[in-house]
């Protein structure tokens, strides 16, 4: 829809010979045509918030070498299953086995809890390279 020349406002087809906001006699007069529209107030402005496309190697390989820190799911956007490793590192791989191993001499429990940790993040690495249409915590596809 086109737009009076005086005030702006959208105007219809049916509007052409007086501008019902400003009363400007025929507001089409200097357009080009009737049927032009402004195109940035159509459509509105692009902004620069469009999310970058995550890296599938990058992903694979920070689950393969950071994976007791949980990059690969921060890089990935998983927020909870960030939270959630991390929380299991600390319990489950440091604290847990420290207090068994001061207490009850079992070492052997704390290299068991961070072999599972690594294994896990193993697997995730290879469901990565295999997966088909994989898309991170945001909902976008990764290249």
């Amino acid at each position: 829809m086109p737009n009076c020349r005086q005030c702006g406002s959208r105007l219809s087809k049916l509007d052409k010979d007086i501008c019902p906001v400003c009363g400007l006699k025929h507001p089409f007069e200097d357009a080009i045509s009737q049927d032009t529209v402004e195109f940035t107030q159509t459509i509105g402005v692009i902004k620069d918030d469009i999310p970058k496309v995550k890296s599938r190697k990058l992903a694979i390989r920070l689950a393969c070498f950071a994976n007791l820190l949980g990059l690969d799911f921060y890089y990935l956007h998983f927020n909870l299953a960030f939270y959630l490793n991390l929380a299991y590192v600390l319990i489950l791989g440091i604290i847990l086995p420290t207090i068994l191993t001061i207490y009850f001499g079992l070492w052997y429990l704390f290299i068991i809890f961070l072999g599972l940790s690594v294994l896990f993040h193993i697997g995730f690495s290879i469901y990565l390279k295999f997966a088909i249409d994989l898309k991170d915590g945001r909902g976008e596809f990764l290249r």
